[in-house]
Parts: C-alpha cells; structure tokens; sequence
C-alpha cells in the first residue's frame, strides 16, 4: 500500500496499479474515510500491508509514523513502513535538531 503526500499525482501517474494500491492525502477532507475503506478492504481479504509513504517532509513523516502505530495495532503485528523521496535528506528546511530527533525516532520504529 501506497501513501501519496501531495498534491501533483493527479493524472501524472500511468504505471499500472499505482492508483489501485495507493492512497493520496489530497483533498485532505477525504483521507480518513480512504483510510478506513483501505482499512476494512484489507482486514476483509486478510492482507497483511506494508506501507510506502512517498514524501519526506513534515506530512510525510508524521503519516509514516501514524500508519506504523495505527496499522501495526489493528494487524496485531509490526507493519513494515518505508519513506521514500527525491532528496537525500527528510524534513527538508528543518533545524537539525528537529532532523536529528525525528531520524533517532524512525531508526526505533525500524522505519
């Protein structure tokens, strides 16, 4: 499962399946009802997810975190989240504190 942050995907994404298997943030009144949907979707088929973010700024981050604490409680198991972006570098514009607490954080849940 794919969690798209931002809002440039609409229409510029043709590989197959992306949009079958992802979800996007945007609008964001709509994200929590995709969510559940994906949620119910999955518990149904009995799919164990393991999820991509495709962001590394600060929504990105936050959702790798939240879908690791939400999904690894409603699976009943550790769920393998991965953030994934075109810099080298998460939080971009952050003070490095911030970085440095958020990089210690992601390292303990094995993100």
């Amino acid at each position: 499962m794919i969690v798209n942050v931002g809002s440039r995907t609409a229409g510029t994404i043709t590989i197959p399946g992306v949009w079958d298997n992802s979800l996007t943030t945007r609008p964001i009144n709509d994200m929590l009802g995709k969510i559940v949907k994906r949620e119910n979707e999955l518990l149904a088929s009995g799919v164990i997810p393991d999820v991509v973010v495709c962001g590394a700024g600060a929504a990105g981050i936050e959702l790798a975190f939240g879908f690791k604490a939400r999904w690894s409680k409603l699976f009943k198991q550790d769920i393998q989240v991965v953030v994934v972006s075109n810099k080298n570098d998460i939080l971009q514009g952050t003070h490095e504190s911030t970085k440095k607490q958020a990089y210690r954080k992601l390292a303990e849940l094995n993100i």
